[in-house]
């Protein structure tokens, strides 16, 4: 468990570096991940601190993760308003490990999450994980990853990450997958972890 006050002296470290655009932390079940109990006590005081010094001219967007509705509560109770992200996987395997359900129950999940963000007027970004590759599933399909973007697009995501999570994939398979999702989604970010 790193310290509450050594993760809030780094994230306040980013922002002095000119970092503009931080996700602080994720509001998921202390149950599920007892490192990060202590989310709504480091995004409040990021909060608290950053949303003071707005007269400097810059714009600071501060984001967390939210699986579900309760994190997204969670989040907005600290003000944590600026943008949330989901996340999900196509992967059943993947997706039930992490985040406790079928890829089809996360899409609902996220419909739930959506609706409250676009009702409070929240930017809402998602993630893909596992998108060349799984560790419990092997290779992924390109036209997987290009329906659960869609979806993603669908409930209102503005941005779509896809991450090579497990980091197995290669030049061509990154190109295939980016071949499928380009034709329903326009603005995408990709993360490779070697």
């Amino acid at each position: 468990f790193i310290p509450t006050p050594t993760k809030i002296n780094f994230i306040n470290k980013l922002i002095n570096a000119g970092c503009n655009n931080v996700e602080v932390t994720s509001f998921v079940s202390p149950k599920a991940i007892p490192a990060l109990e202590d989310h709504s006590e480091v995004m409040s005081e990021i909060v608290t601190t950053w949303k003071k010094q707005k007269d400097d001219g810059r714009e600071i967007i501060l984001s967390s993760l939210v699986p579900n509705v309760k994190g997204l509560e969670k989040a907005c109770e600290v003000g944590a308003m600026d943008e949330v992200a989901i996340f999900g996987s196509v992967s059943e395997t993947f997706s039930k490990k992490n985040i406790n359900c079928s890829v089809q129950e996360s899409i609902t999940r996220f419909h739930n999450v959506s609706k409250i963000t676009q009702e409070k007027n929240i930017p809402l970004r998602g993630y893909i994980s596992c998108v060349l590759g799984c560790p419990y599933e092997g290779n992924i399909k390109p036209s997987s990853v290009a329906k659960y973007a869609e979806q993603l697009l669908e409930l209102g995501c503005h941005e779509i990450s896809l991450g090579d999570t497990i980091g197995v994939g290669t030049p061509k398979a990154t190109v295939e997958m980016l071949r499928e999702v380009k034709v329903c989604v326009c603005v995408c970010v990709c993360f490779f972890f070697f």
